[in-house]
């Protein structure tokens, strides 16, 4: 399986936050979660990644032809959800770092990253192509017995 045309970030990427998790710093079939699981797991945060931009008026998915300084931080986006999911799935035994909860410190971390991320959609306050096929409502003329009108 590969990720989706519709998500931002790769196994790659993940592996670059948190490959120190899985032996060799990579996701394989033996790990665990195995890459497979990574990539689906890849999806569903772009999905919702993609369903906020909706909700908030942008195109979604973005491309990198349309906005591309957008796009490079959508993969970090999406990449910090990920890694915050990923996270729960690996075993603790796994998890060497000299910290008192470090896997739920880590995992905290990058869902903090990541609502944030969703929160500055949800303001609108990223700079994206906006959907077009969407109206909110629209008002033509003057209101009921207002200035120009006969019936009030």
């Amino acid at each position: 399986m590969a990720t989706s045309t519709n998500s931002y970030a790769s196994v790659d990427h993940v592996e670059s936050l948190i490959g120190d998790m899985v032996a060799e710093r990579q996701f394989s079939v033996s790990s665990i979660p195995t890459r497979t699981q990574v990539e689906q797991i890849i999806d569903t945060v772009a999905a919702e990644i993609n369903v906020a931009l909706a909700a908030a008026s942008y195109s979604a998915p973005l491309s990198t032809s349309s906005d591309p300084i957008t796009y490079k931080w959508l993969e970090s986006v999406n990449a910090w959800g990920v890694a915050a999911q990923v996270i729960s799935t690996v075993p603790a035994i796994a998890i060497t770092l000299d910290q008192e909860d470090a896997a739920n410190n880590r995992a905290q971390s990058y869902q903090r990253l990541y609502d944030r991320a969703l929160k500055r959609i949800d303001d609108q306050k990223i700079s994206a192509s906006r959907a077009t096929s969407r109206l909110g409502r629209v008002y033509s003329g003057s209101p009921a017995g207002g200035p120009g009108r006969s019936d009030g």
